[in-house]
């Protein structure tokens, strides 16, 4: 009984102190504050879009490489969709 409550509290205690960021809700100074002394990939970049299914634009931020992932699997999967011969639409034919 004392095992899981000691790691409970360690848990606790842990995710009290390590540092939490709300970057949507940063100001551009902030930003750019936060970002001065971090290299080019480790920066973070926001960007107002629509989630899927919703009309509604929210802030989204993520690191420049998260970014980059992101951006390199939309290409991977617009690029899958466009090959060969089918289509959103079921197989074409000539």
């Amino acid at each position: 009984m004392r095992a899981p409550l000691s790691l409970l509290l360690t848990v606790g205690v842990v995710s009290c102190t390590a540092p939490q960021h709300n970057f949507a809700s940063m100001t551009e100074a902030e930003l750019l504050a936060f970002n001065a002394d971090r290299p080019v990939l480790k920066q973070i970049y926001c960007q107002k879009m629509k989630p899927t299914s919703s009309h509604i634009r929210r802030n989204v931020c993520r690191s420049v490489e998260d970014w980059v992932h992101h951006n390199e699997r939309t290409l991977l999967t617009i690029g899958a969709m466009n090959s060969g011969d089918y289509s959103v639409f079921g197989r074409t034919r000539d």
